[in-house]
């Protein structure tokens, strides 16, 4: 295990919050919207489900799931693109440090 430290020691900013929200947001919607696209045939439209999409892997898809991890990785002052192990990593420390309910 790396050793890793949050290197922000306050929460995110409110302008933060706002850009996660967003790129969170962002993604819902081009989700949402992903299924019932205009002008498909009822033979394609049995394949847009949910569950095929990130089977499919559009470029949008993506580029809005790149945005918004670089959000997330910004509001929690985190290095551009860690690994998936180092995110892993990251998550639980900061889960492990926070109080039990």
């Amino acid at each position: 295990m790396v050793a890793w430290r949050r290197s922000r020691s306050r929460g995110p900013t409110d302008g933060q919050r706002v850009t996660v929200g967003a790129a969170a947001s962002e993604l819902d919607r081009l989700r949402e919207g992903w299924p019932h696209p205009p002008g498909i045939s009822a033979i394609e439209l049995r394949s847009r489900t949910l569950t095929n999409l990130p089977n499919d892997r559009p470029a949008w898809l993506a580029q809005v799931h790149d945005r918004l991890d670089q959000a997330a990785f910004d509001a929690y002052g985190w290095p551009n693109q860690p690994t998936d192990d180092e995110t892993v990593e990251r998550m639980l420390a900061l889960t492990l440090a926070r109080p039990l309910a």
